[in-house]
């Protein structure tokens, strides 16, 4: 999974990402009360289709936001309990996010919270 370092800027146009590599700092980090999500990435075929499409960059945008609230989107039972229980031991956390008009959207944090990718299920 090849994630291109690029981060969230104001708004939501063609221009909300941009290259991180060049900043000596993450541009964004959250740390929600449920974890902290360490650098947000996302992947060649994601940054792709938020700079072509602005409703799905809203769809991504509102992802990330559950994603980091704890709410683990389209995902069964069991891999709800496995976030549940990887919040408690430090393991990996990965949400689904579904939407009947724009692509599928796949969350994962890794376990050592030193990263947050956003990706397409077939980047994986």
């Amino acid at each position: 999974m090849a994630a291109t370092r690029w981060g969230f800027v104001q708004g939501m146009t063609k221009n909300i990402y941009r290259p991180m590599m060049a900043a000596k700092e993450p541009i964004m980090k959250f740390k929600s009360g449920q974890f902290q999500s360490g650098q947000i990435v996302m992947t060649r075929g994601v940054n792709d289709l938020v700079a072509d499409n602005g409703k799905f960059a809203a769809h991504v945008y509102q992802s990330l936001k559950r994603h980091l609230a704890g709410d683990w989107g389209d995902v069964c039972a069991e891999d709800k309990m496995a976030n549940e229980s990887a919040l408690r031991r430090g393991d990996r956390i990965m949400s689904v996010y579904k939407n009947d008009r724009l692509p599928v959207v796949w969350v994962i944090t890794e376990w050592n919270r030193s990263a947050t990718t956003i990706l397409l299920p077939e980047e994986y």
